[in-house]
């Protein structure tokens, strides 16, 4: 396991590939930063937001 500390405006996950990407948040991510993530994942990418009060942008837990 690899931790990167940026911004999520300066997450490149096409840098990753064959990887998972788990998002940690300290607050809730604005809905900018949560369609980032969900065009992310339908590209192909696998990215896991992870916040006590959120699920991954796919659906998921």
């Amino acid at each position: 396991m690899d931790i990167l500390a940026h911004s999520l405006n300066q997450l490149r996950p096409e840098l990753f590939p064959e990887s998972t990407l788990m998002v940690w948040c300290g607050e809730a991510p604005c809905s900018t930063q949560v369609n980032q993530m969900r065009l992310w994942e339908q590209q192909g990418q696998i990215i896991w937001l992870n916040h006590a009060t959120a699920t991954s942008p796919g659906g998921g837990a």
